[in-house]
């Protein structure tokens, strides 16, 4: 018996031949065929390349967020490209404000190299990638990946102050990466929390990891209705942009209404004389005092506010990206604006005595946990559709104006008495 050990990662690679070589018989035995050849074929499904930005994860509540990151690359391209750390380190952009809690945390990387690496370590502990993307120019490879690192972050004594720390990414700084200025290694944190004095809001994360290079692609963003402007914010990350190369660039939101602003503010991209979105930046105009940092080379991470062109009753933006000479690729973005909510609390009133139904504080209920709660316009049509979290509540948004009907569905509805939970008729 001979027992070759592999790998079992979740993504496609090329089919693998080895080979074995048979020597040193005894006891008498000829080898008459010494060579064999085996051949590894791997079933998973490949890494996708140049993936379009599509919505991702929706938060629609009491909530905002906040980011941070950083680049592997220590210089610009104008004085070296191709030196790289092995560890970067960053705090929250603004901070999470007190009595408010950590509802996702998202991690992500990416970096230039023909091999994937999909395990990384952050805050010192082990990470393994959730979505693995791809993207290619000519003769090079990038990729890109995302991991739910919630239970992490929350695990944090004070994630406001806290100096995240990443390392472990293999970059290739070789060629033909370092000859074309593209070596590319950086992270970026995402965290998403809720606060009951926060005003109501839509938050949508829109992922991909898309390739831009003399070339213009548009998105159009969905799955929301705004009710105001105050407070509306958008979120663009994308990789390897240059400050050096500003020919034919331009990020630009226009509403659904028409209303278009050019994303500037951040390093030398002034919007104006200067159209330079993708320069290597970490920026946000949409706190006190606002960042700009211009060191994060290869990494953009801006955060941008648009409530000049988020009017009441917008349900959809479109981003567009340009890029003239500089390679870009666009991983991640996200938009918060004002919304309509439904909420509501399912439990069961364990000793109800019959007549009247009770609330849940007169007959202390119980939370349902995990029950199908629809909602319904006024014609009768489903719009949308959620699951109840432990305590029993669930959280609709991004509808319209209108009256809704909400409707849990019996099936979904287990009883907290002995033997509810296996009982599927009752």
């Amino acid at each position: 018996t001979i027992t070759v050990p592999i790998l079992d990662n979740s993504y496609g690679e090329n089919t693998e031949n080895f080979f074995v070589n048979l020597s040193g018989a005894t006891n008498g035995v000829t080898i008459i065929d010494a060579t064999g050849e085996g051949t590894i074929t791997d079933t998973d499904p490949p890494i996708p390349n140049n993936v379009p930005l599509s919505l991702y994860r929706e938060f629609s509540g009491y909530y905002d967020y906040t980011t941070t990151g950083g680049s592997l690359r220590t210089q610009p391209n104008g004085t070296n490209a191709c030196s790289i750390t092995t560890a970067s380190s960053n705090t929250l952009l603004s901070p999470i404000p007190a009595g408010a809690t950590i509802e996702r945390a998202y991690l992500q990387w990416a970096h230039s190299n023909f091999n994937p690496d999909e395990v990384v370590t952050f805050e010192g502990q082990s990470v393994t990638a959730d979505i693995i993307y791809g993207s290619t120019l000519t003769n090079r490879q990038f990729y890109g990946y995302l991991s739910d690192v919630t239970t992490l972050v929350k695990s944090i004594g004070n994630p406001s102050t806290n100096v995240y720390d990443f390392t472990g990414l293999n970059v290739d700084a070789g060629d033909p990466f370092c000859s074309t200025q593209t070596v590319l290694g950086g992270w970026t944190l995402m965290v998403f929390y809720e606060l009951p004095t926060l005003p109501a809001v839509t938050i949508n994360l829109y992922q991909g990891f898309s390739g831009e290079s003399n070339s213009s692609s548009s998105y159009t963003l969905s799955g929301f209705f705004a009710i105001g402007a105050t407070g509306s914010k958008t979120t663009v990350v994308s990789w390897e942009g240059d400050q050096t190369l500003a020919n034919n660039e331009r990020l630009s939101v226009t509403s659904g209404s028409g209303l278009a602003i050019t994303l500037s503010g951040d390093g030398d991209n002034n919007g104006i004389t200067t159209n330079n979105p993708f320069n290597s930046t970490i920026y946000d105009n949409t706190v006190t005092p606002n960042i700009n940092i211009t060191t994060s080379h290869g990494l953009d991470l801006d955060t941008y506010n648009i409530s000049s062109v988020v009017q009441p009753g917008e349900s959809s933006v479109t981003t567009t990206v340009q890029s003239g000479q500089d390679f870009v690729i666009v991983n991640s973005v996200l938009l918060k604006v004002p919304s309509n909510l439904i909420t509501g609390l399912v439990f069961e009133d364990v000793n109800y005595p019959g007549g009247a139904g009770r609330n849940a504080t007169v007959s202390a209920g119980k939370p349902v946990v995990g029950a199908r709660v629809e909602l319904y316009d006024s014609s009768g049509n489903l719009n949308r559709s959620t699951t109840t979290d432990t305590d029993g509540k669930y959280v609709i948004g991004g509808m319209a104006n209108g009256t809704y009907r909400a409707r849990v569905v019996n099936s979904t509805v287990k009883s907290t008495r002995g033997g509810g939970t296996g009982c599927s008729t009752c």
